[in-house]
């Protein structure tokens, strides 16, 4: 179904209206997709939403939903992660699908898991990484799921991939998303600067309400969502230059590639701090040269 009327600043809740018609229409049976950041995180935030742990159902209100256009007149992004490996053609083809279902009213973005070897832990996957600037989400030939952020790596529970449902029952809307404590913890495990100057404000306010609920605690602690925080903790200990668990016969690849997570934190923290490039980087051509640095993953 592809959305041909949306007009420019509509509400984002209307115009991903048909987004999970065409993502389903678009992958095989069995395979799910979460939509991240803004969106789901307008949802969590309205003090008209109810969270249904039984259903795993995010039930919120249009009145919830941020417009399309930002006040600096710039789309708003949909970001999709794909709960598998995602090839270029495909992936290509699922933004033009979403595109299409969106009506051209939002900046889509759609990948998948990065492939994971046992071969990423010699010195070639050290030069790699100098291109990473955001964490990974890994899967291997056994089916085990990792988030990474060199030399830092977490396998995570499976069952932490188990979809929620994002509800805009007077729009008729329906959406896949995390759950509320996954959402936040990937805005606090995204980038190797930590959480971004822009989305501090925000990130503070999801955590406030994912803290009011015992149930989101109990996930996060010892539930589904505790390898979560341990690599959110393990990066917050690489930029305070704490963590140094590696083996002695790897001991020169550890110190390097501790100089190297460092030199990074440090250059991208310098480039998110600037208004001027964060405003760059939300439209046009600028946005295309930051997504390696920026984008989501």
């Amino acid at each position: 179904m592809a959305a041909t009327d949306i007009d420019p600043g509509t509400p984002c809740f209307e115009a991903i209206h048909y987004l999970d018609e065409a993502m389903r229409d678009s992958l095989p049976d069995g395979v799910d997709y979460f939509v991240l950041g803004g969106i789901p995180s307008s949802a969590i935030l309205h003090p008209d939403t109810e969270f249904d742990f039984t259903k795993e159902t995010i039930g919120t209100t249009a009145e919830a939903s941020d417009s399309t256009i930002r006040d600096n007149g710039t789309l708003r992004d949909v970001d999709i992660l794909v709960a598998r490996p995602v090839g270029k053609k495909e992936g290509e083809r699922l933004v033009e699908q979403v595109e299409k279902a969106t009506g051209g009213a939002l900046e889509v973005s759609v990948f998948g898991f990065e492939l994971h070897s046992a071969a990423d832990d010699n010195p070639t996957r050290l030069r790699r990484s100098l291109k990473e600037w955001t964490s990974l989400r890994t899967i291997d030939d056994d089916g085990i799921i990792r988030h990474e952020l060199y030399p830092v790596s977490v396998a995570v529970n499976p069952d932490s991939y188990r979809p929620w449902t994002l509800s805009v029952p007077e729009l008729g809307t329906t959406v896949s998303v995390f759950s509320p404590p996954g959402h936040e913890l990937a805005y606090e495990s995204r980038s190797i600067s930590g959480i971004r100057a822009k989305d501090r404000e925000k990130v503070s306010k999801l955590r406030d309400v994912i803290e009011s609920y015992d149930e989101f605690i109990k996930a996060i602690e010892e539930g589904d969502f505790k390898e979560w925080q341990r690599f959110v903790e393990a990066l917050q200990q690489m930029r305070d230059g704490t963590l140094f668990h590696f083996d002695e016969e790897r001991l020169p690849t550890g110190h390097l590639a501790l100089a190297v997570f460092d030199a990074k934190f440090r250059a991208l923290t310098a480039l998110e701090g600037s208004d001027r490039i964060v405003r760059w980087a939300q439209g046009g051509t600028l946005q295309k040269l930051l997504k390696p640095f920026v984008g989501a993953k």
